[in-house]
């Protein structure tokens, strides 16, 4: 005999209700637990922003870094065109 899905959703839903029991913890799990989170202390959401030398310095290292990139390709594609 054909059955339909509501049937069988809930046949699957009492058996889900049968089987997965809601449990209540340990009276001495629950305590050490909130120990080891109230011992962890607050957390930090950002960092300080480095020095405004120091961005200063990364950014023009990141530009010279990204102009010798490019003038090696340049230079690298000039050479095989000229082997041509």
């Amino acid at each position: 005999m054909p059955t339909t899905p509501d049937k069988d959703l809930n046949q699957l839903e009492g058996q889900l209700a049968a089987t997965l029991k809601p449990i209540r913890p340990q009276h001495a799990f629950v305590q050490n637990v909130r120990q080891r989170i109230a011992a962890t202390g607050p957390a930090v959401g950002a960092r300080r922003a480095p020095d405004p030398q120091v961005f200063l310095l990364m950014f023009t290292g990141l530009i010279s870094a990204f102009i010798l990139v490019a003038a090696l390709a340049r230079l690298l594609f000039f050479l095989l065109a000229r082997s041509k």
